[in-house]
């Protein structure tokens, strides 16, 4: 049993520099849980893939690494949906595990949503607590349905919201764990091939944002649980993704209107 692990990248490489040193002082500790880790670039120059290509040398052997390129921003939900296409040939993989690059890796968080999400069959996805550098929260649990609440942004430092939430609405693509049976049943859904027919994964494909709950719900109309883990707490800054405050608010609105109409062909409650 093993984990892919898929580090997106948009253009900044101190980003890649964080995640890569932090996934090597806190890799997995199982001697039986190997890992394969994807590091894929959207948008990326010439000069952004030397140095990618440099900075995984420094920290991980060569065959432990593959490096994924895109000349466009094709978005989370195609970096993701690829990656997981390519380690579908590597049965030994059966978690798969999405990280935005200004993500950080602290202790035992690889492990223990690992163990978290094969603890129990119904289990589907799980996502770690998430805080800034100052401990401040970044991701909380999202519950739900309306109104929502716990969601992206809270004001509380790291004590707050350290439970486990194994009802959760959906937990944010910034980690996130998912069962590799899982994540082909739901790529393979009829329905879903029916709302998606081009997508090579179970991150419907928006522009930008929404892939991930979408998953999380699809995954609940599937029959599996969300489970928000407050036990296991990683670094996400935020910021590094997106290019812009604009940028982001025209994209989710556009990926918005995507993500409703796919829930309601599939008859699954949007929550918008």
């Amino acid at each position: 049993m093993g984990i892919g692990l898929l580090v997106v990248v948009y253009h900044n490489m101190g980003d890649l520099r964080g995640f890569l040193e932090s996934l090597q002082a806190f890799p997995v500790r199982s001697p039986n849980c190997p890992t394969f880790l994807t590091v894929t670039l959207v948008e990326a120059s010439k000069f952004e893939e030397e140095t990618a290509k440099k900075l995984i040398l420094k920290y991980f052997p060569a065959d432990q690494v593959q490096l994924r390129s895109f000349e466009g921003n094709i978005g989370y939900a195609r970096a993701c949906n690829d990656a997981a296409l390519a380690w579908s040939e590597d049965p030994k993989l059966t978690t798969y595990a999405f990280f935005n690059a200004d993500t950080e890796m602290r202790r035992g968080v690889l492990d223990d949503c690992n163990n978290l999400l094969w603890s129990n069959p119904t289990y589907g996805i799980v996502g770690p607590r998430q805080v800034d550098q100052g401990g401040f929260l970044t991701h909380s649990g999202i519950v739900g349905p309306p109104p929502r609440f716990r969601s992206w942004k809270d004001s509380g430092r790291d004590g707050r919201w350290s439970d486990t939430l194994t009802d959760a609405w959906s937990v944010v693509g910034s980690a996130y764990f998912v069962k590799a049976p899982v994540w082909w049943e739901l790529a393979h859904c009829p329905i879903y091939r029916e709302i998606d027919p081009e997508s090579q994964g179970a991150f419907l494909v928006t522009d930008h944002y929404f892939e991930d709950e979408w998953c999380s719900r699809h995954a609940v109309a599937h029959g599996y649980k969300v489970v928000f883990f407050g036990g296991a707490t990683m670094i996400h800054n935020q910021g590094g993704a997106t290019p812009d405050k604009g940028w982001s608010a025209r994209k989710m609105k556009e990926s918005q209107v995507t993500y409703v109409k796919a829930c309601a062909v599939h008859g699954m409650l949007s929550g918008k």
